[in-house]
């Protein structure tokens, strides 16, 4: 019989080269699914430590990726600063406000949002057209990724890419452009996070190690495979696990999400039997 130990350990190691394999092919949307790794597979509880940690893990990451492989991914510098900027503003508002979230809501919340990310990334590339208002989108759009980012403790960088393109950029700037963002973003948050000592250090080297390994292979299979129908593929795919990793978010942590509003409807309710029956 294995330990469970050893057993974790090849499910880390697998994850995180696969997740790695996807982040370097479909350019960086899939890097939240590291919360669900480090959770349910590294058993991290802590939800503050657990986002400090995947934060992390993102910026090493994403900078990676930005600064290795130049093509695809070479973001439009202009409107990248335009939505990074604020963003940064915005995440110190968020900080504030995050500690006032119960774990199982934020996490709850985050797969609420990977769901609309889903939704988004298929339905804006054909949905949108260049505008002439890039500018104030990208700010705008900046602003509200930082402030989700700071709410949840983490960089955003799953929000960033579907901002973006509803910001105006077409898919293939968005993408590099989205890289840069979750780069600062996720550095920021760490920076933050390592004054905080809220960063579990035993659980990065593995999943790092890992999952630039599997980085490599994406970028050498990104350079032998070309065709669009392979980088669709490996889209559909990514947005497939992205779905499923929402699903499971919110079938764990749901109950946080109706709690509050069945008590507002109990307090409502109670209201109107008084004011009826009195």
């Amino acid at each position: 019989m294995f330990s469970s130990l050893w057993v974790s350990t090849v499910l880390v190691v697998v994850s995180a080269t696969g997740l790695g394999f996807l982040v370097a092919t479909v350019g960086g949307g899939t890097l939240a699914m590291s919360v669900l790794v480090m959770r349910y597979l590294l058993r991290l509880r802590n939800v503050g430590h657990l986002f400090a940690t995947s934060t992390a893990v993102t910026t090493a990451m994403a900078f990676t990726l930005l600064f290795v492989r130049r093509q695809p991914f070479r973001p439009l510098w202009r409107p990248a600063l335009w939505f990074t900027m604020p963003g940064i503003l915005a995440m110190a508002a968020g900080h504030a406000l995050h500690h006032g979230l119960s774990g199982h809501l934020r996490l709850a919340l985050l797969g609420l949002l990977m769901l609309l990310n889903v939704l988004f990334t298929m339905i804006l590339p054909k949905a949108l057209r260049p505008t002439k208002r890039l500018t104030l989108r990208t700010t705008a759009a900046g602003t509200i990724v930082g402030l989700i980012a700071g709410l949840f403790g983490g960089g955003g960088g799953f929000l960033t890419f579907p901002a973006l393109l509803w910001s105006g950029l077409p898919a293939a700037s968005a993408t590099g452009s989205s890289l840069l963002s979750v780069t600062v973003f996720s550095g920021v948050a760490t920076i933050h996070n390592l004054g905080r000592c809220a960063i579990d250090w035993h659980i990065i080297p593995l999943y790092l190690i890992s999952a630039l390994a599997g980085m490599s292979s994406g970028i050498w299979f990104g350079k032998r495979q070309q065709a669009r129908r392979s980088r669709l593929s490996m889209q559909w795919i990514a947005s497939g696990l992205m779905l499923l990793g929402g699903l499971y978010l919110l079938q764990h942590n749901w109950s946080s999400l109706y709690r509050p509003s069945l008590a507002l409807y109990d307090g409502l309710k109670g209201g109107f039997d008084y004011e009826f029956t009195n």
